[in-house]
C-alpha cells in the first residue's frame, strides 16, 4: 500500500473545504470516511445486482434449453422492461 498522502484536484479540494466550512462534516477525515463508506455500499449493491442478473440469466437459459422460450414482438419494449428491472435499487 502506498503511504504517500493523496492529493485531490483543486475542484474537489474546494468542495471538501466548502462541506467542512458549512458544518456538513466535522472535518476532512469525516467527509472522506463518509464518501468511502458510501462508495463501498454502492459497490456491494452493484455486485448484488450483478449476482441477481446472473441468476436470472442462468434461469432463462435453462428455460430456453427446455424449449420454454417466449416470442417477443416489440424488442425495444422488452429491453426497456429488462433495464427497468435491472436498475431497481
Amino acid at each position: 500500500m502506498d503511504d504517500a498522502p493523496f492529493r485531490l484536484p483543486k475542484s474537489l479540494e474546494s468542495f471538501v473545504e466548502e462541506q467542512v466550512r458549512s458544518g456538513a462534516y466535522a472535518d476532512r477525515s469525516a467527509l472522506i470516511n463518509d464518501a468511502v463508506e458510501r462508495l463501498s455500499k454502492k459497490a456491494a449493491n452493484d455486485e448484488a445486482k450483478r449476482q441477481r442478473l446472473r441468476a436470472a440469466l442462468a434461469d432463462s437459459v435453462e428455460r430456453l434449453d427446455r424449449g420454454e422460450g417466449i416470442e417477443v414482438e416489440d424488442l425495444d419494449a422488452f429491453f426497456d422492461e429488462i433495464m427497468t428491472e435491472a436498475t431497481r435499487s
